[in-house]
């Protein structure tokens, strides 16, 4: 897995909370996605000020009990998923 830089929502996405969990809808191509609570949280720290590394850590102070390592493949499986459907950009 490459390193990656900053994350960042696209600006073009419609985000829709809907209790625990969220919408995702990208207008250019009619894709609609829903996020659940985690997903939610990770979202919202893709401003480009965080990156993975720091996103991951902060999923991990809630989440002690899971290990780092397995926080990190599940978040990067989360990330890749996003940046294939056009909802994430890496601000390098």
């Amino acid at each position: 897995m490459p390193k990656r830089e900053n994350l960042i929502a696209n600006p073009e996405i419609i985000f829709r909370e809907e209790g625990d969990e969220a919408f995702l809808f990208n207008p250019e191509d009619g894709n609609l996605s829903c996020i659940n609570e985690l997903g939610v949280f990770i979202w919202k720290y893709c401003d480009g000020k965080h990156t993975s590394n720091e996103i991951i850590d902060l999923i991990h102070k809630d989440y002690q009990e899971i290990p780092k390592t397995e926080i990190r493949r599940d978040f990067n499986k989360f990330v890749n998923q996003l940046e294939k459907l056009g909802y994430l950009k890496v601000k390098k």
